[in-house]
């Protein structure tokens, strides 16, 4: 076979040496090859790029919807960071099964390892292939009718075989079916069928590859002709092939051998297997060598069977090989990628002229089998990296073109490459774009559906299956000339009532509910800080307007608010509520006080508190209760300790950053918050009561001794009855009615709280308003004299004072006097020791023991139990012979 020279790139650098491409690369603006060739006994220079031809293939400008959408749009998923669904995981586990402890890291793991599988399936799905093919199915007689098959349903699973006929006047016409023709269990990934025969009697099969196995059917023709054309057609499985069948892996690719004398299928592994069909359940493995470990990770492997029964191409994502089944040990390297981020796509081989197109994320190649030590050409497409580009053999005319396309976009490029007279692969024109009007974006791909070889038709049908399962449909045809008007085609679409029945139903909008309806949306508040910090009116300001006479009221008013016989003392008080309800009555109404400006929240305010003309010590005076939350806050704000004018320098940290563009009523505005702000901190510290938190006395008269004695005697059992009362001072529990019960309580019932035997039996002794640190308890069960609570290490003392030793005191001596030992009395009773309480000392110590104890020399029994033999001698260390 004729080639041409191989392709052999210019050096651009000094030193640099760029690798030689075994095939010409054709790339648009640059000779790449040429070779001689005689034309009339005289020598020629011949290019592959050959642009005197003048045909070219375009598209009919109206598209039609031949089938309506049957899935429902995709939700938008919200966008959530790994470590809140690792969360979600963590939160479900504990809600669902309490029972189980799984790690926080292991949840992590696995939902990082999630999220990386799902982004590279969104970016590439290697077991998604053909989900759009065409076939002909004959009855015996010399008229094929056409068919087109592509999944259907809300999830794919239904396989729809719809009409497509190819008339000789340039007339496509479809007419869609609504009934699925064979329905599955999981959704279709690829759907192949045999390539049409001129032998009319043979049957037509097609394969359905699925998530969980491949299905291989027989299709024929009913008797009716009505049953024809609405689609109805017979389907006989030949069998169903599952993942147990094909050494435990899932296939990504089967193909049809135009013999329809077996199928194909591959592995994720790059494992072959062949599958009989006239035998029926006859599968054979017969390629299994794959000598590069590196080319199954991503699990891509595609197959294009030939003319020849022995031999298929396969690829992986870095290369392509012929296989041939009778020595299947290893395959032949046709094509293979360099280093670099390059991939193998796809590949499809035409019968017609014999040649395999095989596409990767950079050229377009052409290979021919018979010829397979090399590619024989190639184009460089000039796309963005996509692992979704296919490419697609037109035949129009006695035309040979190839259509490149791409299932993220709707850009279909046109090649013109074909064989020329002297038998050399040649590129008739630049490549070009197809305009059709399809709609953008991603989609599920394109397909191009033909008429039968020995019909008279002579125009092709261009097809496109959006990602809801719609179809759309434009026809195809060549033109030689610019001046020659190509022969019109038209698409004509006929739909029954059940289709439009089934574009209503499925145009509807699901009703997700209130709680489906709720969405993540990201809300961009700069025009509001713009609006609070940039430039403002000056009547816009943090505080209200100023009166001296209001303030100078209010401070005067505060020293006698606990005189005020109308001042109800039943809450808790701070210096910010005796300041609000020691002034005017506000002209703006709020829900808290604390929302409501004061005649303090002001400039005067600020400077009377710098100045320090609030009555705190009156206020503490007149309080029956005070305390100051000053050392508790804190502990949570620490910017709260010292006066007003502190409070304020420290809140400076928080300002915005000076810039040309802050304004003076900006920055007024800041410095009047900052005030108002460290008012608010201080006026907070103090809480007053206006009552005691006494607990309530019962008198008890003297010569009521009768009463007295029951209830001591109550006091002293463990009954209900007897307990003490509990008393509460400030906060005070309301008594709320349960809602579970549905009975009403009676009007006269006892409204308290009922509390345990146990609770009011530790807060019987409690006094309220006792300090706690002044508690010392008292153990019902002892007589003696309570021990004083040890006085608590004062942290508030200098730390010199708490740093000086003790001085150390020397024990007292102890003269040494020689004693007789006690006698000892005989007695019938044991020794008895005091382990507890304290001893008479004043009586003597009596021993009733009959015999003076002495130790024991009976030897028990185990290991210790006799004494160590006497005079027993260590034996002699070893002497060192050798070593370091």
């Amino acid at each position: 076979m004729d080639t041409w020279p191989s392709h052999t790139p210019t050096q651009s650098e000094k030193g640099k040496v760029n690798a030689a491409l075994p095939y010409p690369l054709l790339q648009g603006g640059a000779l790449t090859s040429a070779t001689l060739r005689d034309e009339q006994r005289r020598f020629e220079w011949v290019t592959p790029q050959n642009r005197a031809s003048r045909r070219k293939l375009v598209c009919n400008e109206e598209t039609v919807l031949a089938f309506p959408a049957t899935r429902s749009p995709q939700l938008h998923q919200q966008t959530t960071s790994l470590l809140q669904r690792a969360e979600q995981g963590a939160h479900y586990l504990r809600t669902y099964y309490p029972d189980v402890d799984v790690p926080a890291e292991l949840i992590r793991e696995h939902v990082g390892e999630e999220a990386r599988l799902e982004d590279s399936l969104c970016a590439f799905d290697p077991l998604v292939g053909d989900l759009l093919t065409s076939f002909h199915v004959s009855d015996g007689s010399k008229r094929p009718w056409g068919f087109m098959a592509f999944p259907m349903g809300e999830s794919g699973c239904d396989l729809n075989f719809s009409s497509i006929e190819f008339s000789a006047e340039g007339k496509i016409i479809t007419e869609p079916s609504h009934y699925p023709a064979k329905k599955f269990e999981t959704p279709i990934r690829q759907i192949v069928s045999s390539p049409a025969s001129s032998d009319f009697t043979k049957e037509t099969v097609v394969g359905v590859r699925t998530f969980s196995s491949t299905s291989l059917s027989s299709l024929s023709l009913p008797t009716s002709k009505q049953s024809r054309r609405t689609g109805f057609i017979e389907v006989e499985e030949i069998d169903s092939i599952n993942t147990s069948k094909l050494d435990g892996h899932v296939a990504v690719d089967v193909q049809i051998h135009s013999s329809l004398e077996y199928a194909t299928l591959v592995n994720d592994q790059g494992n072959i297997f062949r599958h009989t069909l006239l035998s029926g359940n006859s599968l054979v493995k017969v390629y299994g060598g794959v000598s590069d470990p590196e080319n199954i990770t991503d699990g891509f492997w595609r197959i294009a069977l030939g003319e020849h029964r022995e031999t298929c191409l396969l690829i992986s994502s870095k290369s392509a090989q012929l296989i041939d089944f009778r020595a299947a040990e290893r395959g032949v390297q046709v094509y293979s990628v360099a280093r670099g981020p390059d991939l193998c796509t796809s590949i499809e081989t035409n019968l017609d002229d014999g040649l395999s197109r095989l596409v990767t994320t950079s050229e377009l190649i052409w290979i021919d089998p018979r010829f397979h030590i090399t590619p024989v050409l190639a184009w460089k497409h000039e796309r963005e990296y996509d692992r979704t580009l296919s490419s697609h053999a037109v035949g129009i005319g006695g035309m040979k073109l190839t259509v490149l396309s791409s299932r993220n976009n709707s850009l279909l490029s046109v090649y013109d490459v074909s064989s020329n007279k002297s038998g050399l692969l040649q590129s008739h024109a630049l490549p070009y774009s197809l305009s059709g009007r399809f709609p953008s974006g991603a989609h599920a791909g394109f397909y191009v559906a033909h008429p039968h070889p020995e019909s008279d038709a002579t125009a092709a049908s261009l097809v496109q299956l959006t990602s809801r399962g719609g179809i759309y449909q434009t026809a195809l045809v060549l033109r030689q000339d610019k001046d020659t008007t190509p022969f019109p085609a038209t698409v004509d679409v006929s739909w029954s009532s059940a289709i439009h029945r089934l574009a209503n139903t499925c145009s509807v909008q699901p009703d997700i509910g209130k709680l489906g309806a709720r969405v993540v949306q990201e809300v961009d508040f700069r025009q509001a800080y713009q609006r609070l910090f940039f430039p403002l009116d000056a009547t816009e300001a943090v505080y209200p307007a100023e009166s001296a006479g209001t303030v100078d009221q209010t401070l005067d008013m505060m020293p006698l608010f606990w005189q005020e016989a109308s001042t109800a003392h039943e809450h808790l008080l701070t210096t910010f509520d005796i300041a609000f309800r020691s002034g005017e009555e506000p002209t703006h109404a709020s829900r808290a006080d604390f929302l409501t400006q004061s005649a303090l929240s002001s400039r005067r305010g600020f400077r009377a508190l710098t100045q320090g003309r609030i009555p705190r010590e009156l206020l503490i005076k007149g309080a029956a209760w005070y305390i100051n939350l000053e050392p508790i806050l804190q502990k949570f704000l620490p910017d709260i300790s010292g006066d007003v004018q502190t409070i304020a320098e420290r809140l400076r940290q928080y300002d915005l950053v000076l810039d040309d563009y802050r304004s003076g009523s900006s920055l007024r505005r800041e410095s009047e918050a900052r005030e108002q702000l460290a008012v608010d901190l201080v006026l907070s510290t103090d809480v007053y009561s206006g009552q005691s938190f006494a607990k309530e006395e019962t008198g008890v008269t003297g010569d009521d001794g009768v009463e007295t004695m029951s209830r001591a005697a109550e006091a002293m059992s463990l009954s209900e009855t007897g307990l003490p009362s509990v008393h509460f001072g400030c906060l005070s529990p309301i008594p709320t009615a349960d809602h579970h019960n549905q009975s009403k309580p009676e009007d006269d019932a006892p409204t308290g709280v009922a509390l345990p035997p146990g609770v009011r039996l530790l807060l019987g002794e409690w006094d309220i308003g006792t300090n706690p640190d002044q508690y010392a308890y008292r153990d019902p069960y002892n007589d003696q004299q309570p021990t004083a609570r040890a006085t608590s290490l004062n942290f508030h003392s200098p730390i010199r004072d708490r740093a000086q030793a003790t001085p150390m005191v020397a024990p007292p001596v102890i003269a040494y006097s020689r004693t007789a030992p006690t006698a000892v009395i005989s007695s019938s009773q044991p020794i008895t020791r005091h382990l507890g309480g304290a001893t008479d000392s004043a009586g003597p110590e009596s021993h009733t023991d009959s015999q003076l104890p002495m130790a024991s020399t009976q030897i028990l029994p185990g290991r210790f139990g006799g004494r160590l033999p006497a005079g027993k001698k260590k034996g002699a260390a070893g002497k060192r012979v050798g070593g370091f």
